[in-house]
């Protein structure tokens, strides 16, 4: 049986560290007010509880000197140049950006316009018309004279 009298006193004497788990008696802590054998999670765990403030000031001193060094602050191109200098970089930035962006649409634009003109210029092919004169053909010819369902076209 797994909740048998007999497997919960086996239980009760490992959290109590007696009889066959006596052993763990010999590693024990106070935590919160209470005797923790090294045979339970809370004896592990005490380790990481509250720091009182000298110790926990300490601790993000010793952290803050160790770990989180101030390194010192390089100057770079942009603090170099000072306030008037970005300004004026700005406002060639700014001019040179339009000028870009104004060829792209020029460039854009011309090239629209050149495909139109290529289209409106260039002529459909016709169809030859021999227009020399056929005097086999006689024009004023009367219809009159022709049977109906044939063709005069000769």
């Amino acid at each position: 049986d797994v909740y048998s009298d007999k497997t919960l006193g086996v239980y009760k004497e490992f959290i109590n560290a007696a009889g066959d788990w006596a052993e763990y008696a010999d590693n024990s802590r106070t935590v919160n007010g209470a005797t923790v054998y090294s045979n339970s999670r809370d004896y592990y765990y005490c380790i990481l509880g509250v720091m009182d403030e000298d110790d926990a000031e300490d601790y993000f001193d010793a952290f803050a000197s160790e770990y989180l060094q101030d390194y010192p602050e390089e100057e770079t191109w942009w603090d170099s140049i000072g306030e008037v200098g970005q300004g004026w970089f700005i406002a060639g930035m700014c001019v040179l950006g339009v000028l870009v962006i104004g060829g792209v649409v020029t460039l854009v634009i011309l090239r629209v316009r050149r495909k139109k003109k290529g289209t409106q210029t260039r002529r459909r092919r016709r169809i030859e018309v021999d227009t020399t004169d056929d005097k086999s053909i006689d024009v004023y010819a009367d219809d009159a004279d022709a049977t109906p369902g044939e063709d005069n076209n000769d």
